[in-house]
């Protein structure tokens, strides 16, 4: 699947799938040490899987809201950007210096196993799937989040962000190894 393609709820669907399972896989074939480990500083494997179910979890919960107590974040100022645009803004706002921070970033006193952590994965993103099939795909743009650091953005535009940003981290933790 092309990334740069997906728009339509059923493609983020779909998309989504593939990419929480490719983190999976992957997590799944690595040994504990390399899961464990950091180089240069930069957080290990854990602490990236730490990182993406903790910023998927509002997500989630966000998905599972009322209609009614979304409209608290305001309205759309325009369409839903695409796949691609909402990627070019991620990228201009790490290259400005932007980090993680708040409850996004991971918690390095955590003791939870590498199964521990993926049974958390599987169940955030199992989640995320069945709540977004509630949704029609209209109403994806009718809605808005506020990223802590990109600002308002759809719900078509955090799903699309939330799918790039998994392969981002994911792209992380493959140079860990």
């Amino acid at each position: 699947m092309n990334e740069a393609n997906i728009y339509e709820k059923n493609e983020i669907q779909k998309a989504w799938f593939i990419v929480l399972n490719e983190v999976q896989n992957y997590i799944e074939k690595i040994d504990s040490n390399t899961f464990e480990k950091s180089i240069d500083e930069k957080w290990s494997i854990a602490e990236n899987l730490d990182h993406l179910i903790r910023s998927t979890k509002p997500i989630v919960k966000a998905l599972g809201a009322s209609k009614l107590g979304l409209r608290m974040f305001g309205k759309p100022k325009g369409p839903s950007r695409n796949y691609n645009e909402i990627v070019q803004t991620y990228h201009t706002a790490l290259a400005s210096g932007l980090v993680s921070g708040g409850g996004f970033s991971p918690q390095n006193e955590s003791v939870m196993s590498q199964e521990e952590f993926l049974v958390f994965w599987r169940s955030v993103g199992g989640r995320l799937h069945e709540r977004l099939e509630k949704w029609k795909d209209s109403d994806l743009d009718k809605y808005v989040l506020l990223h802590p650091a990109l600002g308002k953005m759809t719900i078509r535009e955090i799903l699309l962000f939330t799918i790039y940003h998994t392969y981002h981290h994911l792209k992380a933790m493959k140079k860990i190894a």
